[in-house]
């Protein structure tokens, strides 16, 4: 079966003519946005001053103190035991919706 199909032309018009509107709104809208968001990170070009690592080295060094292998295997930990009991509830909550809509169809509550 072959999922790729050729486009007519025609199609091609009729789609454009649809959804010109659409498009129009669209692409305006994000001309919009990158002209605001321009002038936002151009301001004040002059007045700035580079970057350097010693600038963030106070915060790089407290968090090589706080973080450890200890930390990082904790938060997994509890991430993956937060995703199991997600899944546990969502199955469960399937569950019964499905027998709650059963002994509707049958007229009758049965468990």
């Amino acid at each position: 079966m072959n999922m790729l199909k050729k486009i007519d032309k025609a199609e091609v018009k009729s789609l454009v003519k649809r959804s010109w509107k659409k498009t129009a709104v669209v692409l305006m809208s994000l001309m919009m946005l990158c002209s605001v968001g321009i002038s936002a990170f151009a301001a004040n070009v002059s007045e700035s001053t580079p970057v350097a690592y010693s600038d963030f080295s106070s915060i790089f060094t407290a968090l090589q103190e706080q973080i450890s292998v200890s930390t990082i295997v904790g938060v997994l930990a509890a991430v993956v035991g937060a995703c199991v009991g997600l899944v546990f509830m969502w199955w469960g909550l399937r569950k019964v919706v499905s027998m709650l809509m059963a002994a509707f169809r049958k007229g009758k509550v049965s468990v």
